[in-house]
């Protein structure tokens, strides 16, 4: 296993600061590797909480805390349902 996935593995094992420490400064000095990339947005994606809406047609918003958080989730609930919606 090579030294990114030994971070990864220790760091989703036990996610101290220590370990999100080493992860993050790997991932910053290392260079740009975008299965490495892959692989963490799963693994993060997978690590918390599924929301299942088989019934209806979803779509998700992710939070930059600028305007579009606000607008693009009423844009969108006229068509979707939204769980972030206000």
């Amino acid at each position: 296993m090579d030294k990114y996935g030994q971070y990864l593995d220790a760091f989703f094992s036990c996610p101290s600061t220590e370990n999100m420490y080493n992860l993050c400064n790997y991932l910053r000095y290392a260079p740009f590797n975008k299965l490495h990339i892959a692989e963490l947005t799963k693994r993060l994606a997978c690590s918390g909480k599924t929301l299942n809406f088989n019934a209806v047609s979803t779509a998700d918003i992710p939070s930059t805390g600028g305007p579009s958080t606000i607008i693009s989730p009423l844009l969108l609930k006229e068509y979707y349902s939204v769980p972030k919606s206000p």
